[in-house]
């Protein structure tokens, strides 16, 4: 399929079908790269989506236990200058 790059401005824009929209299950915000010379575009997805869900789980589980990171830190405090 072609489609047409349109200035709008100083930016540019292409028109998706909506079979293709459909059909690469892309919504309304994009997260768009360049790999290689070729445009990548993705559907954007919520930052830490799922965050919650995964400290809930590693609370449950025992795996976040921070008193080594918190001797880590004094540690560095301790040796300043």
């Amino acid at each position: 399929m072609r489609a047409t790059l349109e200035k709008i401005g100083n930016d540019c824009c292409v028109r998706f079908p909506k079979e293709i929209m459909e059909q690469a299950r892309l919504g309304t915000e994009l997260d768009l790269d360049v790999i290689d010379g070729v445009v990548v575009i993705r559907t954007a997805h919520a930052t830490r989506s799922g965050w919650s869900q995964a400290a809930i789980e590693c609370n449950g589980l025992g795996d976040d236990c921070l008193g080594a990171w918190d001797s880590v830190i004094a540690d560095q405090w301790d040796s300043s200058p």
